[in-house]
């Protein structure tokens, strides 16, 4: 049964100046647009991401109907329309894609919708426009990966860092090394880490930083439950509540630690949990689960609960699905 939607090694500083990680993007030709045609297939598939994010149903997120933390599904979509250019232009660095992206939304919606969604998508991105630039189809992506990663400059960890300051997330703290407000405005000390290094300085804290260290485990481990869940005949909006739960209840969520302690976030994981213990998987959802899932959500609400990064790992796994299913680019 279909969920409802609810009711209103890392290389040298200068081993990178421009483009993929892969050095393999073209020089862009004069009077070109930084956003070109050629980016087209990649963009179509971000928005495809970012549109299942706030179609499925995801208990204590923002869905179409279903308004939350101050924020509508409307904003992510206006979001979504923004950072797909930047994210998919093969001649902007991956720190200066990141950056851009953010601040397109923060321009357009006045707040930070997708910062986690962002730092997850962009280097995604850059491995298949690195299998692109190769010759090879954008499913090969998967095996330029490992060098966009450790192919990340101390240019992309100050973008980077630059970024997450402007976007100022909630419960964004002060590090005792790598800290991102070195990058702010004024300050006086450089940044001085690539972005890999300041990720695995973060990894122990922050989920989405462990994907950049761990290869995207995660994110390509719930891509493949998805793809099976979609064989199987559930809707792609069952499909993405299902590897949502699975998620959070197999690792609590960052955010809600960041915002409510980790007492709050082993809570969250605890009640995920026991919705997918007593549940099978879809297409097979009764409407006492779907109930449940409801309450779930009323609950999450109730207490300023918003499993933010899991929701943001959820996105990426759906573009990593989408990037495999892409035939040309």
């Amino acid at each position: 049964m279909t969920v409802p939607r609810m009711p209103a090694t890392t290389t040298p500083a200068n081993a990178k100046s421009a483009g993929t990680a892969c050095g393999m993007a073209a020089a862009r030709a004069p009077g070109e647009s930084a956003f070109g045609p050629a980016s087209a297939p990649l963009q179509r598939a971000v928005l495809r991401a970012c549109r299942a994010d706030v179609e499925a149903f995801k208990p204590g997120n923002v869905a179409i109907g279903a308004p939350a933390h101050r924020m509508s599904a409307d904003d992510f979509l206006r979001s979504a329309v923004v950072i797909a250019a930047p994210l998919a232009d093969a001649h902007i660095p991956l720190g200066g894609r990141i950056e851009a992206a953010v601040a397109a939304t923060l321009a357009a919606v006045g707040c930070n919708t997708n910062l986690g969604i962002v730092l997850l998508l962009a280097p995604l991105a850059d491995a298949a426009l690195c299998a692109a630039a190769a010759g090879e189809p954008p499913g090969a992506w998967r095996r330029h990966l490992p060098m966009v990663l450790t192919g990340t400059s101390v240019a992309d960890g100050a973008a980077v860092a630059r970024a997450i300051v402007r976007a100022h997330p909630a419960g964004l703290g002060a590090a005792p090394e790598a800290d991102v407000t070195a990058a702010a405005p004024g300050f006086k000390q450089a940044f001085h880490h690539t972005l890999l290094e300041a990720m695995a300085l973060a990894a122990h804290r922050d989920q989405i930083a462990r994907q950049y260290v761990t290869g995207f485990a995660a994110v390509l481990d719930m891509a493949a439950s998805l793809q099976a869940l979609r064989q199987a005949g559930a809707t792609r909006e069952d499909a993405v509540t299902a590897i949502f739960l699975r998620q959070l209840a197999a690792e609590s969520d960052t955010h809600i630690a960041r915002k409510h302690g980790r007492q709050a976030a082993l809570a969250a994981s605890r009640e995920a949990a026991a919705a997918v213990a007593e549940s099978v998987a879809p297409p097979h959802w009764s409407a006492t689960h779907v109930r449940r899932l409801t309450e779930l959500h009323d609950r999450f609400l109730q207490h300023g609960i918003n499993p933010g990064t899991t929701a943001d790992l959820t996105v990426a796994a759906v573009f990593s699905a989408e990037l495999d299913a892409m035939q040309n680019f």
